[in-house]
């Protein structure tokens, strides 16, 4: 059985974006084009919500997948922002 068949199409294209949009991100750090915590998760904010404007989905359910994600990726964010040293703004 593949993963598309386990966990359905759309749950396999949504988690295979995350993915790959975490692989995006660690290279645009490593190659200095996105250098400020602040600017990644915006970032990753603005590519969350442009993968959802083609989904058709009930309100409810959107703003369900969209907070998985989000909270997926932020989990997986903080940890790469702490390990390439990005530089934070001071509150």
């Amino acid at each position: 059985m593949r993963m598309e068949m386990f966990c359905g199409e759309f749950h396999f294209a949504a988690l295979d974006f995350v993915f790959d949009l975490l692989d995006e991100i660690t290279i645009k750090i490593q190659k200095r084009i996105l250098f400020y915590e602040k600017q990644i998760f915006s970032y990753a904010r603005r590519q969350l919500e442009n993968f959802f404007l083609t989904v058709r989905l009930t309100p409810a359910v959107l703003c369900a997948y969209k907070n998985e994600l989000w909270g997926t990726l932020v989990f997986k964010l903080k940890s790469i922002v702490k390990e390439k040293q990005v530089l934070k703004c001071a509150q």
